[in-house]
């Protein structure tokens, strides 16, 4: 097993790290996984990071709240002292998610009743399937914003008059995703793959196949495999559609701890068959340096291995997710790019493989998609111009805002 994981020499490594927590929000993660003498460094450390706590958490980490039941559960169970002050404020965090989790318990069991009534055969992923199987004795701990569920896409249209039979709104329809809202307000999003980028794909076939059943209060219900499940947490936290949360790293490292060598050996040909090597090598490498997550060396060499020999479709995507799917966008890729990722950013930006362009222009014609690669330079320099313009404007305070 391996406690580190090197990514050096993985094509665009550096600008990759854009998808990583800032050292504050890797301390606090590591105050909710870790365990031991690291355990009490962390929280320990982030305390004097942050100085006041509360103004942290009410301001710049804002992010991190949906974490602060599971981070008090931690540290009780590993009897860690909290100062006095934050006590009340992660006791109360935890009884929020108790009553939260009463409500989404509800809608999640009126979703299950519609599809046993319709008879549709659906897989929990994401946040509800880790809540489910890493969670199970408390699933309140992992705060869910939605609810995610993989059908056949064959089933999108039955589900959706099923559901909006039951009073569901349904709100848009999008590139693998259907979006409907329960009527108690909870987003219900229908998939039909596990990532919207086309670069990134899997049979469906198999995946099926290897589904497990859990019992949860709700009923039975029906999950990935360990390694599947892995593979899309890691993967879906590379792409555009990644949340800032940072639950990637808590879902992975719960998923990761329990996985068996077998599991492991699933994981590395699911990452190699979803063309996801690259991004999955360096947030791996991420969990195995930061969070203690034990790789398997005959896991680890081949998957580096792989992402040191990736086509320019999958670095683009790569690169895609990073610049769009992080604060900051192109700025911060750049300020953590070499001089060699730079150049690779550039050209991509400038000379998209033609796979995407296609996928992004469906519809139009040969001649038209390729007059965007002509269109696109402007473009681009025009939006950076607007970008740069409108951050320049003052905000102009509410009427009546008090003076400071």
């Amino acid at each position: 097993m391996s406690a580190s994981m090197s990514t050096i020499g993985v094509p665009l490594s550096d600008s990759l790290r854009t998808l990583l927590p800032g050292r504050k929000e890797t301390l606090f993660l590591q105050s909710c996984v870790l365990e031991g003498p690291e355990l009490a460094a962390a929280w320990q450390s982030w305390l004097v990071a942050v100085g006041d706590p509360l103004r942290y958490l009410a301001q710049e980490g804002h992010e991190l709240r949906s974490h602060l039941a599971l981070l008090y559960r931690h540290l009780s169970e590993h009897s860690i002292g909290i100062p006095r002050a934050l006590q009340p404020y992660l006791r109360s965090a935890v009884v929020r998610g108790k009553l939260r989790y009463a409500q989404y318990e509800a809608c999640l069991r009126d979703f299950l009743e519609a599809f046993r009534v319709a008879g549709i055969d659906a897989t929990l992923v994401k946040g509800p399937a880790v809540s489910a199987t890493e969670f199970s004795a408390e699933p309140f701990l992992r705060h869910c914003h939605d609810l995610d569920v993989l059908i056949d896409p064959d089933e999108v249209e039955t589900a959706s008059r099923e559901l909006q039979a039951r009073g569901y709104q349904r709100r848009w329809s999008r590139f693998g995703s259907t979006r409907l809202d329960h009527p108690m307000g909870l987003p219900v999003l229908l998939h039909t793959r596990l990532f919207q980028d086309p670069t990134y794909s899997l049979a469906p076939e198999p995946l099926w196949f290897r589904r497990r059943e859990v019992t949860i209060s709700t009923g039975s219900v029906r999950v990935l495999a360990p390694a599947d499940m892995l593979v899309h947490v890691c993967g879906h936290a590379s792409t555009i559609q990644r949340r800032p949360h940072m639950n990637w790293v808590i879902d992975a490292s719960r998923i990761a701890a329990r996985m068996t060598a077998r599991d492991w050996q699933q994981f590395l040909e699911v990452a190699t068959a979803a063309r996801l090597s690259l991004p999955l090598a360096v947030l791996l490498g991420e969990l195995a340096t930061r969070y203690a997550v034990a790789v398997p060396h005959n896991v680890e060499e081949p998957l580096l291995a792989a992402a040191t020999d990736v086509d320019r479709e999958q670095r683009f995507a790569a690169m895609e997710g990073a610049r769009l799917g992080c604060p900051g966008g192109l700025r911060n890729l750049l300020g953590c790019s070499g001089w060699r990722s730079k150049l690779s950013v550039a050209c991509g930006l400038a000379l998209p493989p033609w796979s995407h362009m296609r996928s992004k222009h469906l519809g139009r014609t040969r001649p038209k998609v390729l007059s965007e690669y002509v269109v696109r330079p402007f473009r681009f320099v025009w939006s950076q111009l607007t970008a740069q313009r409108a951050s320049a404007v003052p905000v102009k305070e509410p009427l009546g805002s008090p003076k400071t």
